[in-house]
């Protein structure tokens, strides 16, 4: 029998699972047509019972305080199978949807180099493994480990999704907003016409090809002609200000 994924993304991402006996899952967003799909979902997998609250949030964003909205279901059976399995059974079991829900909760696009990163702050090192195992079943490409260094020295653990990956996963993100009415989202896979803008995409062997000639010392103008690029962009590129995570 398949694990409940609003369990899961309950237990995975921007939620929980609270109860004791017999449990219940709860999610948390800003984003309330998001929630407004995972009630949706909710109702899909059978839960009921469903309750909206809303809370203030001590973010202000262009002068406004956003609100934070909930919600949350009644107890049952299910979410106890979620709650009760260890996290390793549910990484290993995660569906493309519930990959694809964790990371409209806790994932990124980044824009100077146009990927994608899963933040996944509760595993350690085995447990990240096994997801970037799982992420590679799905799609043929492994996300790389990263690790995010606190001041105070606490670290934690995310995914960095190679561009490789970024051409595989985003379209099917993509597909997903766009089903299910998620236009508020779209900024996570870089704006729905992300495909239209020109070069914004380089391959990792274009950036190892200019910042080999500007080793020569090629003329910044000739690489960026060569390559149909502007010249800053170039300046950019072979001083590692962006892809710098190209080696």
């Amino acid at each position: 029998m398949a694990l409940s994924k609003m369990a899961i993304n309950a237990r995975l991402g921007d939620g929980c699972i609270g109860g004791s006996k017999t449990a219940y899952v709860s999610f948390i967003s800003t984003d309330k047509s998001l929630l407004q799909h995972k009630e949706r979902l909710l109702i899909s997998e059978g839960y009921n019972g469903i309750v909206w609250g809303t809370q203030k949030s001590g973010y202000e964003g262009k002068g406004e305080r956003k609100t934070i909205y909930t919600i949350r279901s009644k107890a049952h059976e299910k979410v106890n199978e979620v709650r009760d399995a260890p996290i390793e059974y549910v990484l290993s079991n995660l569906s493309e949807e519930d990959l694809i829900l964790w990371y409209l909760d806790d994932g990124s696009w980044h824009v100077n180099v146009d990927t994608m990163h899963l933040y996944s702050n509760m595993l350690d090192a085995e447990q990240t493994q096994i997801l970037i195992d799982k992420v590679k079943q799905l799609y043929g490409v492994a996300p790389r480990i990263q690790i995010d260094r606190k001041h105070d020295g606490r670290s934690f653990y995310y995914l960095y999704f190679p561009r490789e990956l970024v051409v595989i996963f985003r379209p099917i993100v993509r597909q997903y907003l766009i089903e299910n009415s998620l236009v508020s989202l779209y900024y996570k896979i870089g704006g729905i016409e992300y495909e239209d803008k020109p070069l914004l995409y380089l391959s990792e062997d274009v950036i190892r090809n200019i910042r080999a000639l500007g080793k020569e010392g090629v003329p910044l103008v000739e690489i960026a002609a060569k390559n149909n690029l502007k010249v800053d962009r170039v300046r950019r590129i072979i001083s590692r200000k962006t892809y710098a995570n190209v080696i």
